[in-house]
Formats: C-alpha cells, sequence, structure tokens
C-alpha cells in the first residue's frame, strides 16, 4: 500500500479537477479510494445499510455534477463527508425516521474470539445507544482517523462542540459499562 496516495492529498485535488472536466475515469478513481469510509460515516449516521448505500451513490453522482466548482476545494477528503453529511441531514429533514434502529450490519462484532466478540457486541449496543451527534463524533474519530478539527470542519461546527461530544459520548459509554459513577 505505500503507493496509494494518502487520502486527502493533492492527488485527491488533481481527481476533482479531473472530474470537473468530465472525466469518468477520475470519478470511479475517487470512489475506489473513499467509497468504504464514507458508507462507514453514513452507516453509522443513518443505521441502515440501504439508506447508507444510497447516499454515498447519490453523493458520487451530485460530485460528478458539480463541475468547475470542484475546482476549488483544499480538502477533497473533508469535502466529501461534508457533502455526505449535508445530504443525510437534508434525507432527515425530508423524511425523519420515526425511531433510528441500527441495521445489524453495524453491530456485527469481527473478532473470532468468543469473549472479544460479546464484549465488541456489548460496545456496538453502547454505541447505538448514544445520541446521533455524539455516536458519529466516535466513529468518525475512532473507527475513520478523521481528527476533531477534521469532524468539526465536516459538520460545520466548531471544535469545542466536536471535542466536548465526544467527552460526553466516552462519560456515557463509561457510565454504562459501570466504570464510572453518575
Amino acid at each position: 500500500m505505500a503507493d496509494t496516495p494518502r487520502p486527502g492529498s493533492a492527488d485527491d485535488r488533481r481527481l476533482l479537477r479531473r472530474i470537473a472536466w468530465g472525466d469518468v475515469e477520475a470519478l470511479t478513481a475517487l470512489y475506489d479510494r473513499y467509497a468504504d469510509a464514507l458508507f462507514g460515516h453514513a452507516l453509522w449516521r443513518t443505521g441502515r445499510r440501504q439508506d447508507a448505500e444510497d447516499l454515498v451513490h447519490d453523493l458520487f453522482v451530485r460530485l460528478a455534477e458539480r463541475g468547475a466548482a470542484l475546482v476549488l476545494v483544499r480538502d477533497p477528503r473533508a469535502y466529501l463527508h461534508r457533502m455526505l453529511r449535508n445530504d443525510a441531514v437534508a434525507r432527515r429533514k425530508a423524511s425523519p425516521p420515526s425511531t433510528v434502529e441500527l441495521d445489524e450490519a453495524v453491530m456485527v462484532p469481527t473478532s473470532e474470539n468468543p469473549a472479544r466478540a460479546a464484549e465488541a457486541s456489548q460496545l456496538m449496543t453502547r454505541l447505538a445507544r448514544l445520541p446521533d451527534e455524539q455516536r458519529l463524533v466516535v466513529a468518525l474519530h475512532l473507527l475513520e482517523g478523521f481528527s476533531f478539527r477534521e469532524i468539526a470542519d465536516a459538520e460545520h461546527v466548531s471544535l469545542f462542540t466536536i471535542a466536548s461530544r465526544y467527552r460526553l459520548a466516552l462519560q456515557r459509554l463509561r457510565r454504562e459499562a459501570g466504570v464510572e459513577k453518575p
């Protein structure tokens, strides 16, 4: 993987410029580079596999339609995640779910060790009970490797707000695990 450019790199900006001029191969390359991370973000945001897939596919269609505006993008990684966030918020406003139930795909433990799998399952259940905004910060920071600054930029909120959501999420997770008293 040493030859794979780092997400958000100058190579990504070149891909966006090529997409701006209608290069479908550049769109495919950007999709290959970011689809999994965007899908993970969308899955944590929506809780449903089908909704997450729709968000990611719609995002790349809209990206292809952006044209010359893509030339001005400084941080493609943050830009794509911000687009995803905006699309998810717009969908939720258009048809808010009555209840949010995370799809089983979000809850699947990945460890083959039964004890670790049970712990992972309990953690995923606790994560699912977090408020959406806190759950998303935890997922983006711990699972996707975003810095708090990158999350703040993508979510259009202050760095303090993101740090606070993360802190509150960890406190709640510790409290539910019995590690911290209320």
